[in-house]
């Protein structure tokens, strides 16, 4: 394709074991990792497949860089993936931003068995979450900043979801 992502695997050596370059016809990323039993997990953005012009991308390979799941996610807006996690259940988290005019910070939870559980968007104000973390209480932890009125310059965002994905009680 025009752009595509490259997942690579290593020995303890830094050795190259297999390497390879995912994607279609358009423009695809990938921006996390995480080795998993059997595998591993990437994440990025995809312009090749999916519902908009952008999507969520989200792709499992088994340890001999097979791709055994290969998704987009996301609706008929443009999401750009940052991150990723994964829940000690299998559950992988992504976050990003979701355009629809000015974007918003967004998240999607995709299953053990890859099916897509939910997709959130936080705010309406220019946002975006650069980060992802699983807490100590099987919850989430989303860094990440959004402009103030209209000012070029913006804060600092944290927000913890539980685990049952519930925020605190100023949750917009």
């Amino acid at each position: 394709g025009k752009q595509d992502g490259w997942i690579a695997r290593l020995d303890a050596a830094g050795k190259v074991l297999w390497e390879k370059t995912c994607g279609g016809s358009a423009r695809d990323w990938l921006c996390a990792v995480t080795v998993v039993e059997g595998g591993m997990i990437a994440a990025g953005t995809t312009e090749s497949k999916g519902a908009g012009e952008r999507d969520g991308w989200i792709l499992r390979l088994d340890e001999t860089g097979a791709i055994v799941q290969d998704q987009a996610v996301g609706g008929a807006h443009d999401e750009i993936v940052h991150d990723m996690a994964r829940a000690k259940d299998g559950t992988v988290i992504l976050v990003g931003s979701q355009k629809d005019g000015l974007a918003a910070a967004w998240l999607a939870v995709v299953s053990a068995a890859g099916g897509t559980v939910e997709t959130r968007r936080f705010d309406s104000r220019q946002a975006v979450f650069n980060s992802v973390a699983v807490t100590l209480d099987e919850g989430w932890a989303m860094a990440g900043e959004y402009l103030k009125g209209n000012s070029r310059y913006g804060d600092f965002w944290l927000l913890k979801l539980d685990q049952n994905r519930k925020g605190p009680p100023s949750e917009k």
